[in-house]
């Protein structure tokens, strides 16, 4: 995915945590735990000091993750 390389501002995102929040969103489709999303994001190209400032990784998840959304349950429709 283009985006988890780093590429927010060629995809038209305003700011580096608005791509952050896509990419949290875009993960929880297939997954809904927060450590692991973490992780994804940290070995991810959007990572930046930003990450490690208290709160901010907690707040972006918190937020992105309660508007819920479909989830990917390892089946097909036709299963």
């Amino acid at each position: 995915m283009q985006l988890l390389s780093g590429a927010w501002a060629d995809l038209g995102y305003a700011s580096a945590s608005e791509g952050d929040y896509a990419a949290v969103r875009f993960l929880a489709f297939w997954t809904r735990d927060e450590d692991q999303i973490e992780r994804l994001l940290r070995a991810s190209g959007l990572v930046r000091t930003k990450y490690d400032q208290p709160g901010y990784l907690s707040r972006t998840l918190t937020r992105a993750l309660a508007l819920g959304g479909p989830v990917y349950s390892g089946k097909g429709e036709n299963e």
